[in-house]
């Protein structure tokens, strides 16, 4: 059981709720590289170095999201 954050009504159990995005944000990520070398174990047990750079980049972050019921769901992506 569950409420819906929509229509603030309470589903019964054995419904599964669902998660609808309502706002997000551009994000810029900076470049990380404090980490040049990682080490993992390659064959024969025998230790592998490998470099890794993160260059950074940009995306979007969720910033509001929220729990409805299936009815919700479907009125809200028959909107957009």
């Amino acid at each position: 059981m569950f409420r819906c954050q929509m229509c603030d009504r309470v589903v019964p159990a054995g419904v599964r709720s669902q998660r609808i995005v309502i706002e997000t944000r551009a994000k810029e990520y900076s470049p990380r590289n404090q980490k040049p070398e990682r080490r993992s174990w390659g064959r024969r047990g025998r230790p592998v170095y490998r470099r890794v750079y993160d260059k950074g980049g940009h995306g979007h972050e969720i910033v509001r999201e929220v729990s409805v019921c299936p009815e919700c769901a479907e009125q809200y992506a028959a909107n957009q």
